[in-house]
């Protein structure tokens, strides 16, 4: 190295700007994404989760930091996106004649519930306090 040359001058251009040689970065599908969206919307453990992706280029399993890094979005919104497919599936079977559909949603979307009024009487409430012996 001349003392008018830098270290970056050395290293190929194509790597100047990659912190990391090597393997590329890890790129999710779509295919990807909506498993990871449907796990975390299943309440499903992190770790368990990065089992259900294999990175192609490793035949491996992603790490936790790569499904964090990658899948944020899903992971934040999964469980919404469930919640709503469920409600959805729910709310079209009670407006389409589903009786207990029907029920369950007036039940707690309208605050309708079930009552029975029980009368309580003591037969011994009409006799004097000295009463019959």
């Amino acid at each position: 190295m001349t003392r008018n040359e830098s270290v970056t001058d050395l290293v190929p251009t194509e790597n100047r700007h990659n912190k990391k040689a090597g393997m590329p970065a890890f790129e999710p599908t779509d295919w990807h994404r909506e498993v990871v969206r449907r796990a975390a919307g299943f309440g499903l453990p992190h770790d368990y989760i990065c089992q259900c992706i294999v990175n192609p280029r490793t035949g491996q399993p992603i790490a936790r930091d790569t499904l964090e890094k990658h899948f944020r979005t899903e992971l934040d919104h999964g469980k919404n996106f469930a919640n709503h497919m469920v409600i959805n599936t729910l709310f079209e079977k009670a407006v389409n004649g589903d009786t207990t559909a029907g029920i369950w949603w007036t039940k707690t979307q309208c605050g309708w519930r079930e009552t029975q009024q029980v009368e309580v009487s003591n037969k011994f409430d009409h006799m004097s306090e000295k009463g019959t012996h």
